[in-house]
């Protein structure tokens, strides 16, 4: 849990400051987007460790410049940002492998289907900008086959 919390914390960074450079309008809408989903599911971590009285992690947010010139393309960020949101989604799985507290799976589960329903969005505007192309796909046998 801390380490999803530590992982999240790095997504709000990275979505703030790719927000500041993003070209596109919509790409910055979606990372600031990304950024509240990644606060609430901070939020939800963290009210466990609360609950025990255990430390939780700081924030990356003094680490982030005021620049507003794009360091990389607006492509390259919203692919680094993709894979960044599927290690997440990884680490969740792990976390429900690992759990003993069915009631931690619950909000799992939730905020799962939320960062899939989020992550599909950037995959349409990955593919709306044409940055993204269809992966390999296995051989159709029966198209293959001649009768």
């Amino acid at each position: 849990m801390y380490a999803n919390i530590q992982t999240n914390y790095l997504g709000t960074a990275l979505a703030t400051a790719f927000s500041q450079v993003a070209e596109s309008d919509k790409l910055r809408k979606y990372f600031l987007r990304g950024k509240e989903i990644a606060l609430k599911h901070i939020k939800a971590f963290s009210s466990y460790l609360e609950m025990c009285s255990l430390p939780t992690p700081m924030s990356y947010d003094q680490d982030i410049t005021d620049s507003e010139e794009p360091p990389f393309s607006d492509k390259l960020m919203a692919f680094h940002f993709s894979l960044m949101i599927y290690a997440g989604i990884g680490n969740y799985g792990v976390s429900i492998s690992e759990d003993q507290r069915t009631d931690m799976d619950v909000d799992y589960y939730r905020l799962i289907a939320e960062i899939l329903k989020y992550s599909e969005d950037g995959a349409n505007i990955m593919i709306a900008n044409e940055w993204l192309e269809q992966p390999p796909l296995a051989a159709n046998r029966r198209d293959l086959a001649k009768d």
